[in-house]
């Protein structure tokens, strides 16, 4: 696993403008409590770039050479959770948690707990205000 991202790629669901509800098979819960629960927690882009989630021992290979999600190391260093992975915890204490980011938990899962035709709309408007 490495560290070098010092802020949230532009694809990360910690950004405030993340495609709402785009966390892949995860449920946003589901997202803060892997956090909670001191779980890896990779960059899926990283992932989808380097690996691809079709391949069937992704998970083992992104711990060899995918990126920690540094939103996810921010939302930890929020929650105040140190992580018990010396690894993780490196890169917790190197990043800046004061990177602006859906916290606190309960605003993450609000952002994420929409329907679909929710985000699409919210896309839509924002393809709009990109062309203006």
């Amino acid at each position: 696993m490495k560290f070098d991202l010092k802020k949230p790629c532009a694809a990360c669901p910690f950004r405030k403008d993340a495609v709402p509800s785009w966390l892949g098979s995860y449920t946003p819960q589901g997202v803060v409590d892997s956090i909670k629960a001191d779980q890896p927690f990779f960059c899926h882009h990283d992932v989808e770039n380097k690996i691809g989630y079709d391949d069937p021992d992704w998970q083992e290979k992104a711990m060899e050479s995918a990126q920690h999600c540094a939103g996810a190391l921010i939302f930890a260093r929020k929650m105040c959770k140190l992580s018990r992975d010396p690894e993780i915890a490196e890169g917790q204490k190197k990043i800046d948690p004061n990177q602006d980011i859906l916290f606190p938990p309960q605003q993450f899962v609000e952002y994420h707990s929409v329907t679909i035709s929710t985000a699409a709309k919210k896309i839509k408007e924002r393809v709009k205000k990109s062309k203006k």
